[in-house]
């Protein structure tokens, strides 16, 4: 082999193996605050404009969208309900809950301009949750039925039709929804039993819902969020017997995928996916506060947040809930011994 030859040889391995960190981007952090008297938030979902929705914590729970124009807004429920705000389409429609208590809920779609509207619930229920919602305006959650209040069904809503239970698994006692994109694809969970185990579904109008699956010889899974290329996103046990050791899961053209986690970490959990494939959750202690915030790119390379903002910036980076076309990221983390929500945006200029 020639000395030319040689050298391209090595720099080719090299690039290989530098190849995850030319990837790698790098973000600046904006502090989103609390609503006034409030000592805690938490961002749950983001559009494309980055416009976010979280929860606001302190006197009581508060739902809230957030612009950088106008800042942390309530999106409120009347006197003496609490609210969470779940999901925001690119139209400005939010979706999420409201009541007294978490066990009367109800649903709700609001627009700046129309204000809050209740989305009911399936026929005899007393609770229902909004969890995902897309431009067309179809909602996907969570309601139960029957006057039972265990007896929970995923539906999906439409403005003409409105709330139609979508159903179990077949021999399922019950769903839950979670998301939807843009083709009215949604997704979900469904099983008998916390004991008995339950699996991650898609559900698409032709077909119905289908079970997705989970890692080889474990009996849970369950499915967050979904692109508009259909690549579904959420977490499966690793076995049968270790319930609590859950790994982030990537299901794309029929196959299932562990995304890993990072060094040292026991479990992870993906909450978001973007049309670039790339992908934000969590890692580590299962069940603890020390869990970092992760993304994965389109190659599967995990990465720590923390290890990716600006430096010193005071903050802890706990988890990724949504990431957006333009790769801004929204979740929460820890800021002067606070928990607050932040939005995390590209930023190649720091280190």
């Amino acid at each position: 082999m020639s000395g030319t030859s040689v050298r391209r040889f090595a720099c080719a391995i090299l690039l290989l193996i530098l190849s995850p960190n030319l990837h790698a981007q790098h973000y600046t952090v904006t502090d989103l605050g609390t609503l006034p008297g409030d000592t805690a938030s938490m961002a749950w979902g983001m559009n494309s404009s980055a416009v976010v929705v979280g929860a606001s914590l302190g006197k009581g729970i508060h739902g809230f969208f957030w612009t950088e124009r106008a800042g942390l807004q309530e999106l409120t429920c009347g006197e003496g309900t609490q609210s969470f705000t779940d999901a925001i389409n690119d139209n400005g429609q939010v979706v999420g809950s409201c009541g007294p208590t978490e066990s009367n809920e109800a649903a709700f779609l609001w627009t700046l301009s129309g204000g809050k509207q209740d989305l009911g619930t399936l026929s005899g229920g007393a609770f229902s949750q909004a969890n995902g919602i897309n431009r067309a305006g179809q909602v996907v959650g969570t309601s139960n039925h029957g006057n039972v209040a265990s007896n929970l069904h995923a539906f999906l809503w439409r403005r003409q039709g409105g709330m139609a239970d979508l159903g179990t698994l077949p021999g399922g006692t019950f769903s839950l929804g979670t998301a939807i994109n843009e083709a009215g694809e949604a997704v979900g969970y469904s099983g008998f039993d916390s004991s008995s185990g339950y699996r991650a579904f898609v559900w698409t109008r032709s077909g119905g819902m289908r079970d997705l699956g989970a890692l080889p010889g474990a009996i849970y899974s369950d499915a967050i969020a979904i692109n508009d290329v259909g690549q579904i996103v959420g977490e499966s046990s690793t076995s049968s017997t270790g319930s609590f050791n859950f790994h982030a899961i990537l299901w794309t053209a029929g196959s299932i995928r562990d995304l890993g986690i990072l060094r040292g970490a026991s479990y992870s959990f993906a909450a978001s996916i973007n049309d670039a494939g790339e992908i934000v959750g969590e890692s580590g202690p299962q069940g603890q506060d020390s869990s970092h915030a992760v993304i994965w790119d389109e190659y599967g390379h995990v990465r720590d947040l923390n290890k990716q903002i600006c430096r010193n910036t005071g903050w802890i980076l706990l988890t990724a809930r949504a990431i957006n076309a333009s790769g801004q990221i929204a979740g929460w983390g820890t800021i002067n011994a606070r928990t607050h929500a932040f939005l995390a945006e590209p930023n190649q200029n720091c280190r």
